[in-house]
């Protein structure tokens, strides 16, 4: 089952506009937060993980993506109760995209502005992380690779998702493309995330 979407000045371009046009409806209901479409679409038998490319060019961290880490990086309606929805309904918080990140991941850094057709500004991005963290059963693994939680937290630069994870052992300054979470903390502007490091 497919849905389209109507897209404003903010998803202009046209391979975007291509791209969401092929949206699954399970998609499209996790980002947006629609919560009776979700149950009747997994009521129906669609699976939790599906698999779907958030973005048409934005890497692997954008490919082969579930519906929950579609919610959890949504500015487009979902929240941490979406989360909740799905994970009681069989979603794996642990299931990794194209880039091996989980759900977790998506929730540490920036919402996912570029790719919501009318972004708002999401308020329980350090629930839905808590949430996430508290779900899964690897906590460790998505420190391995080299764009860790604690750093996309830094440069999204908001202290109160590094300190979760400052609390859960996410402490490991690693150097990624994107340089270490003491960099990505100042160039993010926080002074508060600096200080917790």
């Amino acid at each position: 089952m497919r849905a389209t979407v109507t897209l404003d000045h903010t998803m202009a371009d046209a391979k975007i506009e291509r791209h969401y046009a092929t949206e699954p409806a399970i998609f499209r209901a996790a980002r947006l937060g629609d919560h009776q479409t979700l149950r009747r679409l997994l009521d129906a038998g669609t699976e939790p993980d599906s698999r779907w490319d958030l973005g048409y060019d934005f890497g692997g961290y954008f490919k082969r993506n579930t519906p929950l880490m579609a919610a959890a990086c949504s500015c487009d309606g979902a929240s941490v109760q979406t989360l909740r929805l799905l994970v009681s309904a069989g979603a794996d918080p642990d299931a990794l995209s194209r880039s091996r990140v989980s759900a977790a991941w998506y929730a540490a850094g920036h919402p996912a502005w570029w790719l919501a057709p009318r972004p708002t500004r999401p308020v329980d991005m350090p629930e839905r992380l808590t949430f996430l963290l508290q779900a899964s059963r690897k906590l460790d693994r998505t420190e391995r690779f080299h764009r860790p939680m604690l750093g996309e937290a830094c440069e999204a630069g908001d202290p109160r998702r590094v300190q979760i994870l400052l609390k859960k052992r996410f402490v490991q300054l690693q150097e990624g493309c994107y340089g270490e979470a003491m960099h990505q903390a100042a160039q993010s502007g926080s002074a508060a995330c600096v200080r917790l490091l």
